[in-house]
């Protein structure tokens, strides 16, 4: 009788310090962060050669490499090995992110109610139509947060090419980029990028205007 008590009592007694064992890992464990993307400020004023007849721009979903598109936040070790931070994760897929922050820049410096992106909100006048495709994202080394991206401007049918453009911008703080200070920093290079954008529209626009006029 003793015998059988012990049989059912044992099993009974390592499932119970399993159990408690599986609740103190988990306390301990880290829970993940979720992060966006930041635009610039609306309090942002307009670049000056938009303040009379800014253009309505089109701005296609921004298109991200694979290594990049991904759930975590993306750290570069060095030039060929980049890590993934499983408990700081973006809290919308990072295409969607950039693209939304990139449409919010340009809305501050071309002007409001000028600039759309997909899924466009139809009737919506389009001049031109800004596509990007990013080649690398990511911060980390040697403490510096970094942009490298192409991309185009077209007419609003996406079929003549006014102008190709690839550029890096990079964004060093100088602080150690913790996934709070990286983001900040990613959304940094995104701002310069967009005004970068915008300059080229307005060049864009005004050989358009130049080329009519003749």
């Amino acid at each position: 009788m003793r015998a059988t008590t012990l049989n059912i009592f044992l099993p009974l007694l390592a499932a119970c310090l399993l159990l408690l064992s599986g609740c103190t890992i988990a306390q301990k464990s880290t829970p993940s962060k979720f992060y966006v993307l930041t635009a610039m400020p609306m309090s942002t004023e307009p670049l000056p050669v938009f303040e009379n007849d800014p253009p309505n721009v089109g701005v296609s979903q921004v298109e991200i490499p694979g290594f990049l598109d991904r759930p975590q936040l993306t750290f570069r070790v060095n030039t060929n090995e980049v890590t993934y931070n499983e408990f700081a994760r973006w809290a919308e897929p990072i295409s969607a992110g950039v693209t939304r922050v990139v449409r919010q820049n340009l809305t501050e410096l071309l002007g409001s109610g000028k600039v759309t992106s997909f899924p466009w909100m139809q009737p919506f006048p389009r001049k031109y139509m800004v596509s990007a495709v990013v080649t690398d994202f990511a911060a980390g080394k040697d403490n510096v947060a970094e942009l490298c991206i192409i991309y185009r401007i077209a007419d609003s049918k996406n079929q003549t090419t006014y102008m190709i453009q690839e550029a890096c911008f990079k964004d060093s703080s100088g602080k150690s980029l913790t996934p709070d200070n990286a983001v900040v920093a990613m959304s940094d290079t995104l701002a310069q990028f967009s005004r970068a954008a915008a300059k080229d529209i307005a060049e864009v626009d005004q050989k358009v205007k130049a080329e009519a006029g003749k």
